[in-house]
């Protein structure tokens, strides 16, 4: 029986024999803090080579306990005992030697270059960008080579025939209501809308085409009074027989003004068959001698 209670206390005061693992210091150099286990459930005593130093806090697995001030820095045996079972243990701690982080030095000169690594894979292909803005335009080339030449374009169609003449009015126009002269080049008028001054000034059409754009000038005429000029014609049998009084589209009345320049203009047109005879007639005299010898031109286009 007493051999076994001797064995048991051997067996427990091994188990409360403090074992220390590790001894860090604060940064401020006031405190440490001993790590490991058995330290007990009553406050350990902490010896710091021949100085007691006191327990700030303690667990059976760590201890903090305030360091003295003015401790010089350098080696010491920590000594932690189980004020329960007595038994204690050491450890040589560092005090003292870690101080607060100082400022970081100066950058190192760079080392030398490396060796090139091997070529990547390839990446997977970007998004496309934005357009970019338009370059400045080019120089101009030189000129390009002749072309070869085209097909000749259709023919256009027939152009209009110009019909133009001057007609020298008779000195005297007394009494005188109408007047023939010729459609195209230039002579004295004929007084009378006769058969034989028809025949004298009827011009025959070559081809068949639509008269327009009647103009008549007139140069000479006294006072202000007026008369109607027009652009008759008819086929050489309706005028042999008789029917030689015009009904025309192309006629316009001009009236004088005391001797300056007069015009008037027509914007109808009349159909000339081919072979009918042309002539200019002149009627509706208001005051027919204030024309006396005066010239009248006339033209207009046949297409």
């Amino acid at each position: 029986m007493t051999a076994l209670m001797i064995c048991g206390a051997a067996t427990a005061a091994r188990a409360q024999t403090p074992v220390i693992d590790k001894v860090t210091e604060n940064a401020a150099g006031t405190q440490i803090t001993i790590s490991g286990s058995a330290f007990g459930g009553e406050t350990p005593k902490v010896t710091l080579g021949t100085t007691t130093i006191v327990v700030a806090n303690h667990s059976p697995n760590s201890i903090v306990a305030e360091l003295p001030a003015g401790l010089v820095r350098g080696a010491y045996l920590l000594k932690v005992q189980n004020t329960v079972s007595k038994a204690s243990s050491v450890f040589a701690a560092a005090i003292g030697e870690i101080g607060p982080a100082g400022p970081i030095g100066p950058a190192g000169p760079a080392g030398p270059k490396g060796v090139t690594g091997a070529t990547g894979e390839q990446g997977p292909r970007g998004a496309t960008g934005e357009r970019g803005a338009a370059g400045p335009k080019g120089a101009t080339g030189p000129t390009g080579p002749q072309g070869t030449k085209g097909d000749a374009g259709a023919t256009g169609a027939p152009g209009g025939q110009i019909w133009s003449s001057q007609i020298l009015l008779p000195a005297d126009l007394s009494g005188v209501y109408d007047a023939v002269g010729l459609p195209m080049g230039s002579g004295s008028a004929s007084v009378g809308l006769t058969l034989d001054n028809v025949l004298d000034a009827g011009v025959p059409v070559p081809q068949g085409c639509s008269a327009s754009n009647f103009t008549v000038q007139v140069h000479g005429a006294a006072n202000t009074s007026s008369m109607s000029v027009g652009l008759g014609h008819a086929s050489l049998a309706t005028i042999e027989g008789g029917d030689y009084y015009p009904a025309t589209n192309a006629t316009c009345t001009v009236t004088a003004a005391n001797g300056t320049g007069v015009s008037c203009t027509s914007n109808g047109a009349d159909s000339l068959p081919t072979g009918d005879l042309a002539f200019i007639y002149l009627t509706n005299f208001q005051n027919p001698t204030d024309f006396n010898g005066a010239r009248v031109y006339v033209s207009f286009v046949c297409q």
